[in-house]
């Protein structure tokens, strides 16, 4: 009986693990990647088929969130300069990278991914919210 217990909770994945579609390839943020979020995440119905006629004005967007979308790597974020609020939490981000641009940046949910270091922040002046839950960290720098 105990050894049966004990294959059990040595089989248990990380709950990072079940949350995340094994299915999508991991990847790295992109243009369309940013697009297809904000028009899922904003507009509803009726009111996204119409909107997705019109391009997307990157500069407009302030609230972009990207949870369990199998990232790797944060990318191409210099396209969002105004953006206030960042959701990347339920990814495979190991590393706090390209993001030193967005000094608008008021909340930050890194959490449940892979990451080891808290780096990179220095320049995020604006920062109030910074949310790390359940990641591998081991050092905190630049803070």
């Amino acid at each position: 009986m105990e050894g049966d217990q004990m294959n059990n909770s040595e089989v248990q994945k990380p709950l990072v693990d079940e949350v995340i579609y094994p299915d999508i390839e991991p990847g790295i943020i992109n243009r369309a990647l940013i697009e297809s979020s904000y028009l899922k995440d904003v507009h509803r119905g009726e009111g996204r088929r119409l909107h997705q006629l019109e391009p997307v004005v990157l500069e407009k967007i302030r609230t972009l969130r990207l949870e369990f979308n199998n990232i790797l790597r944060i990318d191409h974020l210099w396209i969002l300069p105004n953006l206030t609020k960042l959701c990347l939490n339920c990814n495979k981000i190991e590393t706090i990278e390209n993001i030193d641009m967005l000094t608008n940046l008021k909340d930050l949910n890194l959490s449940f991914n892979f990451i080891e270091k808290i780096e990179n922040l220095d320049t995020l002046v604006n920062l109030e919210v910074l949310s790390l839950f359940n990641n591998k960290i081991e050092a905190i720098e630049n803070i």
